[in-house]
């Protein structure tokens, strides 16, 4: 078979597919959100699997990633820019819970860090935490382990585009 006719159809594909992305959708829900506690409850898992509410709302809203460090404890990227990304004052924020009882709730939640702008993603590790906040990849240094950033951000890579994705990976 000719490739020319498989290159016009392609062509015509390509063609025909629209330059710019849909209109944001709005949807209009009219069932409240479940409280965490019953949210967790009718989870539907696997044989053998269970779900107990760690954290949920108000004590972290808005969470946009997280990661577990290496004392067990939860990191949260709470991010109340999304969708929206502009460069109003900054109040995303990172947040730690932690089971001091070893009950499997939280009983302890730290502010990390509150100025942030579009805080999409959070590791820790090497004394600190990496933070992605397109279009800027930082590290803040905690070098002491105390819970306390030891300084402002540190700008490790720039230039992620913030522009045209909603999908919260730079």
């Amino acid at each position: 078979m000719s490739r020319l006719p498989i290159a016009c159809l392609s062509l015509a594909v390509i063609l025909a597919s629209p330059s710019r992305g849909a209109d944001k959708v709005i949807l209009n829900n009219a069932e409240a959100p479940l409280p965490p506690e019953e949210a967790a409850r009718t989870m539907k898992v696997p044989e053998g699997f269970k779900v107990t509410l760690f954290a949920g709302e108000p004590e972290v809203k808005q969470p946009t990633g997280f990661c577990i460090d290496d004392r067990g404890r939860l990191w949260v990227a709470e991010n109340f820019s999304y969708p929206d990304h502009t460069d109003k004052p900054a109040h995303d924020r990172i947040l730690i819970f932690e089971d001091t009882d070893g009950d499997g709730r939280h009983d302890k939640r730290t502010v990390f860090y509150d100025r942030l702008n579009y805080v999409t993603g959070i590791e820790t590790g090497f004394g600190g935490a990496w933070v992605m906040s397109p279009p800027y990849f930082f590290f803040i240094p905690d070098r002491d382990r105390d819970d306390v950033p030891d300084g402002e951000p540190e700008l490790i890579l720039d230039g992620f585009g913030n522009h045209a994705n909603s999908h919260n990976i730079a």
